[in-house]
């Protein structure tokens, strides 16, 4: 028989960075929008939380694209926010050397480097 360690999910993911003792909430404005981007983030478990608020949906074609830029360098994609309108937290594994994660609109499916300008950005904390 082979035993293998139970999966996290996504919620328990959620749920950990939201009660790191290091969890760090920041909040960006969203360019051109009454919308903001929400970040939590943990150094301690190398990971963040982003929820997207009072964001508009994407037009057909475009998506919104995670990033993680660091103090030097290009940015390292996080990932694309499959559906605004579900109102979901996103989590980001390895944050490593980010100083920042930023967001762009991208064509569907992402990009390899940010085509277009930063819509929302935060500063993540420093390592300890």
């Amino acid at each position: 028989g082979r035993a293998t360690a139970p999966s996290v999910t996504q919620d328990q993911q959620v749920e950990a960075v939201i009660s790191a003792p290091d969890g760090v909430v920041t909040r960006s404005p969203i360019s051109r929008t009454s919308g903001s981007m929400i970040v939590v983030s943990s150094r301690s478990l190398n990971r963040a939380v982003i929820l997207l608020e009072s964001a508009p949906q994407p037009a057909v074609g475009r998506t919104y694209q995670l990033w993680l830029i660091p103090a030097a360098g290009k940015p390292r994609s996080a990932g694309v926010i499959p559906e605004v309108s579900a109102r979901r937290p996103f989590v980001i594994d390895g944050l490593a050397n980010a100083r920042q994660i930023g967001m762009t609109l991208e064509p569907a499916g992402g990009s390899p480097q940010p085509t277009g300008n930063v819509l929302a950005a935060v500063r993540l904390a420093d390592r300890q």
